[in-house]
């Protein structure tokens, strides 16, 4: 992916559990259905891309619908949220990212408590995205 893009991803259960060799949990996640998320996507984890290495790592932060709730055990309040056009709605009137092109969707946010880290494969091509 391209850093501060949004993109739209789905995650592969079987394949990340595939190195633990546990046939029983194997099962269990052919039987998981396979979602699609809108996610924004954040740095690479290697300072370098290597287009010969077969994955490199990413942080992801998943776009949510609605300011995050407060959560005083978790830490959580809802200005952290950051909101993304065509949305503008904030606690604190925070500027919204701006996809480059409205989603279809107008009360989407992203936030710090709702991203992770993950492998994706290496694919090098010759145009810019």
């Amino acid at each position: 992916p391209t850093e501060y893009s949004f993109v739209v991803l789905a995650l592969d259960p079987v394949a990340t559990v595939s190195n633990l060799k546990n046939e029983e949990l194997t099962a269990a996640c052919r039987r998981l259905p396979r979602k699609r998320y809108v996610a924004f996507v954040g740095d690479r984890q290697q300072l370098f891309f290597m287009p010969w290495e077969p994955y490199h790592s990413w942080t992801f932060y998943l776009v949510y619908r609605g300011v995050r709730e407060e959560n005083q055990r978790k830490g959580i309040e809802p200005q952290m949220s950051v909101p993304i056009l065509p949305n503008r709605t904030h606690p604190l009137s925070r500027e919204p990212l701006d996809p480059g092109y409205p989603l279809p969707w107008n009360d989407c946010y992203i936030s710090d408590f709702i991203q992770f880290d993950a492998r994706v494969a290496t694919n090098e091509t010759e145009e810019e995205p």
